[in-house]
Parts: structure tokens; C-alpha cells; sequence
């Protein structure tokens, strides 16, 4: 069950990776030059990292 999106946008081919807050990965999409989406089922903080720049903390709140 899909509660929340969290929406990434590059405009350069990249590889997205969205972490857990342990940094287990819970999905690696490819970014074609757009926006990618990452379906996650609760709220909480969580790590993305596109291509080689350093991973950010999102926060996802209900």
C-alpha cells in the first residue's frame, strides 16, 4: 500500500538511489532526464542520492 511519493527531477542521466536512515537501499531508479517518483509506505526520514553528488535527507510527514 503506497501512502506517499517522494519525486526526484534531473536533467542529466543518473542513477537515483533512495536509502533508509541505516542506508539500506530500498530502490535505484534510472533518471532519463526528468522526473522519477519512489512510492515509500510510511512517513519518516529518508536518504536520496542522484548520481555522484552526496545524499540528502528527506523528511516525509503525514
Amino acid at each position: 500500500m503506497v501512502l506517499f511519493c517522494i519525486f526526484a527531477t534531473s536533467f542529466r542521466l543518473r542513477n537515483t538511489a533512495l536509502y533508509d536512515v541505516n542506508g539500506r537501499v530500498l530502490a535505484v531508479k534510472r533518471n532519463d532526464m526528468g522526473t522519477i517518483r519512489f512510492d515509500v509506505a510510511a512517513s519518516g526520514a529518508y536518504l536520496i542520492k542522484v548520481g555522484h553528488h552526496p545524499a540528502r535527507k528527506i523528511v516525509v510527514v503525514r
